[in-house]
């Protein structure tokens, strides 16, 4: 299993918000392969982030600490564009290089989500995944940018933080799941 929390060196030194993303995938393709079989796990879902464009969610307890590479959070901010941060909110989505957004970020999809018209809004909330607490997100049937009633092709995905205290203190596996992914988001003018 890929190690967070592990020390980088080379290229990747100093980059804080670049490799954070590059090491959530990674614990994705290592995951077990009951994870990577396993659909949208239910629930997550005790709340509810209002119908929104370009909006986060400030200080949502995760219910757990978490280290993640070095650093201690038991909170996070819920983005609307497919990602959580940390260190402060990414709310505005303009296209750029996930690599320089200089947040220290878990994106299970990078895009310019918008849930004003139509699909579902973003849910959240405490819940286990194998046994074990966790929290999530869940973009279920979420729109793109300039959502609209008649778009039938939305995104469907989910993102678990799960509480590995039981290996070492702050320890957790990032979970990504989807059911349905499109690449259609046109650049927001």
């Amino acid at each position: 299993m890929f190690d967070l929390n592990q020390s980088v060196s080379g290229p990747m030194v100093g980059m804080k918000g670049r490799m954070l993303s590059v090491a959530a995938g990674l614990a994705l393709v290592c995951a077990a392969p009951s994870v990577l079989a396993q659909a949208i796990v239910s629930g997550f879902d005790a709340n509810v982030f209002a119908r929104n464009d370009d909006l986060s969610l400030s200080n949502i307890p995760l219910g757990f600490n978490i280290n993640f590479f070095g650093t201690t959070y038991s909170t996070a901010f819920i983005n609307n564009n497919g990602n959580i941060t940390f260190d402060a909110s990414l709310g505005t989505f303009s296209p750029f290089v996930i690599a320089s957004a200089e947040r220290v970020m878990i994106a299970p999809f990078f895009a310019d989500v918008d849930t004003r018209n139509s699909g579902l809004p973003v849910t959240y909330g405490p819940g286990t995944f194998a046994g074990r607490p966790a929290f999530g997100v869940n973009w279920r049937n979420v729109d793109y940018f300039a959502s609209a009633a008649s778009r039938t092709n939305q995104n469907f995905f989910q993102l678990l933080l799960v509480n590995r205290s039981d290996v070492v203190a702050g320890d957790f596996d990032i979970v990504f799941t989807e059911k349905k992914m499109t690449a259609h988001h046109p650049v927001e003018a």
